[in-house]
């Protein structure tokens, strides 16, 4: 309820929708002598399913993860009314029947080796978490993987 998940520099978080706070906020605050207010400085992630909220409320006892309001996750589109012609040719337009270029090659590469996920590349969380962050703009997970294997 009141727990607040560290990561250190560089470490690959494979949980999405969770918020996700730099190590060295402990670090700081043993500096310091005290609890530092500014832990919100210290969120790794980019995005938060939460919507304007003090996580030091949170990790100080005063607010519970299930009380913070969370942002809008979008409009609820029912199957039969989605455009699928429409989605397919844009998804196919974008990226399927384009090559790899090197760079998105380097991309895949370099995040495995900087992270050092050699051993996690069967799975399917690392990818996922690529596609997350965006590695290959427009590139599925299950594309990058397939691409990494040949």
């Amino acid at each position: 309820d009141f727990m607040i998940r560290l990561v250190r520099p560089n470490e690959t978080i494979l949980t999405r929708g969770e918020d996700f706070f730099d190590c060295k906020y402990i670090e700081n605050c043993v500096q310091e002598g005290k609890l530092l207010p500014n832990l919100l400085d210290y969120r790794v992630n980019e995005r938060s399913k939460y919507k304007n909220y003090d996580p030091y409320l949170v990790m100080v006892g005063e607010l519970r993860w299930q009380d913070v309001e969370r942002r809008d996750e979008g409009e609820v589109v029912l199957f039969e009314d989605f455009d699928r012609n429409h989605e397919y040719q844009r998804f196919k337009e974008n990226s399927r029947n384009l090559p790899y270029s090197k760079a998105e090659d380097m991309a895949i590469i370099n995040y495995i080796k900087s992270r050092k996920l050699f051993g996690l590349v069967d799975g399917n969380r690392i990818w996922k978490n690529m596609e997350y962050r965006k590695i290959c703009e427009s590139r599925t997970y299950q594309s990058m993987k397939n691409r990494f294997k040949r």
